[in-house]
């Protein structure tokens, strides 16, 4: 009699010992993306919006930045071209920053497929020690895989 109630101890053990841990689910699915920084896109198109993020999804609306960036420095950015991108593949994303050219930038973007959004984070280290600062705008402008249509990008600068 022994050995039966052993084999039952056992199964529920097997059963639900196992069905606890199959229903541990994590808080989101977070990828990180594979970027390409944009600093081909040069001096003409940084902007001067620090509340804003930029979501660029189309060749309209890539035109568009460029076409303001010639209105609104004409000198500089008359002749600059916008790089050609394939938006059926891309997004392009862009958050300004003022930093110094001392300072050390990092970008990373993750896909969270549990919230449906990118996570752009820009970390912004510091120096030690001595360096002039310089106010340098950089509108950290990255190319990232097309962002899927039902998704939102939350954009997250730290500074060390």
């Amino acid at each position: 009699m022994k050995p039966f109630w052993i084999l039952i101890l056992l199964f529920a053990i097997f059963v639900f010992g196992s069905s606890s841990c199959s229903k541990e689910k994590t808080d989101s699915q977070k990828i990180t993306l594979k970027i390409t920084y944009l600093n081909s896109i040069g001096k003409c198109y940084k902007f001067t919006d620090t509340n804003r993020g930029y979501v660029i999804n189309d060749s309209t609306s890539f035109q568009i930045i460029g076409d303001s960036a010639k209105v609104a420095w004409p000198t500089l950015c008359d002749s600059s071209k916008l790089p050609g991108i394939d938006f059926s593949k891309y997004t392009v994303l862009g958050k300004l920053t003022i930093n110094s050219a001392c300072d050390t930038i990092t970008r990373e973007v993750l896909s969270d497929s549990l919230n449906k959004k990118y996570i752009y984070n820009i970390n912004i280290q510091e120096p030690q020690g001595r360096c002039i600062y310089i106010a340098i705008p950089n509108m950290n402008w990255v190319l990232v895989p097309k962002l899927p249509r039902e998704y939102k990008v939350e954009f997250i600068i730290t500074i060390d």
